[in-house]
């Protein structure tokens, strides 16, 4: 498992919709939490309001600039209590309406749907901030003589990053991750096992290596994924996105899963923590608390 800047590896963003289930969730009540979401709100002809993602607008902007109607299937939320004619920047284009640009809703969440208790107001520009830098660092003293000589050849090197990719498919049960360091050619590899179980093997495959302990399994966090992606989660929660990616310690994981969910709820990150412990962490939700 490698982090997704890395050429030679691939981080899957899984996009899912994931149904409740009573029998597993009966002991989180639904919630009557305060939220507030941002995006394009659009009014269907029955009068339904959805509070869509604001990416789906401009991804369906014409070359001519012309704003069509927002796709709202995969993520959207039902909005109750609206006063449509108050919602500002709510244009008419092809018998559909929507707002031109962002807006948020403040309300209350039943599991179903998000009951406004205020007005429709413009969503406020947030400054956007890079995603803090993934500790990339070498956990291991260079060799006294220093770390060996790399394969002088293109062949040679891809033989022997594949020839990793193997072995650390031959050993799943164990495997939890790996990364290249700083310069790119010493790689980290975490096992759950002793890392001497493994260090002399890699360092024949490949001689840059630092082989580490670490806490879960590659193919643990595949599992949780899965078992996300498919629900059920407390109070008509689902996954939006999930991705692998490093720990801020790696002492910790060296990963985690880390998740993107319709609703951020304090609830629903409790149910996480005690189902999964630390593997799955909460980036945000597409409503948060107010």
């Amino acid at each position: 498992m490698r982090p997704r800047w890395l050429m030679a590896a691939a981080v899957a963003l899984v996009l899912v919709t994931a149904s409740c289930s009573s029998s597993k969730t009966a002991s989180v009540a639904a919630g009557q939490g305060h939220y507030k979401g941002s995006g394009v709100l659009a009014v269907g002809s029955d009068g339904s309001t959805l509070l869509c993602q604001q990416s789906t607008l401009l991804d369906d902007l014409t070359s001519d600039t012309t704003p069509k109607a927002p796709d709202c299937d995969r993520f959207s939320i039902p909005i109750r209590g609206v006063d449509v004619a108050s919602v500002p920047s709510l244009q008419n284009v092809g018998g559909q309406s929507f707002t031109s640009s962002a807006v948020t809703v403040t309300g209350t969440w039943d599991g179903t749907a998000l009951s406004a208790t205020g007005p429709v107001t413009v969503a406020a520009s947030a400054p956007s901030s890079p995603p803090p830098s993934p500790n990339l660092s070498v956990p291991c003293q260079a060799p006294p003589t220093g770390w060996p000589a790399m394969p002088t050849t293109l062949a040679g090197y891809t033989a022997a990053i594949q020839a990793l990719k193997a072995y650390e498919a031959s050993h799943s049960d164990t495997f939890a991750g790996a990364w290249a360091g700083p310069d790119q050619l010493t790689m980290v590899e975490a096992f759950t096992d002793a890392p001497g179980t493994h260090e002399s093997d890699l360092q024949a495959i490949y001689p840059r290596v630092c082989v580490i302990r670490g806490i879960r399994t590659e193919a643990s966090l595949k599992a949780i994924q899965s078992e996300l992606s498919a629900g059920p989660m407390p109070n008509g929660n689902r996954l939006i996105t999930s991705a692998s990616e490093l720990a801020e310690d790696t002492a910790t994981g060296p990963y985690v899963l880390r998740v993107t969910l319709l609703v951020d709820d304090p609830d629903v990150r409790a149910w996480l923590q005690d189902r999964y412990g630390g593997s799955v962490e909460v980036d945000s939700g597409i409503l948060r608390p107010a």
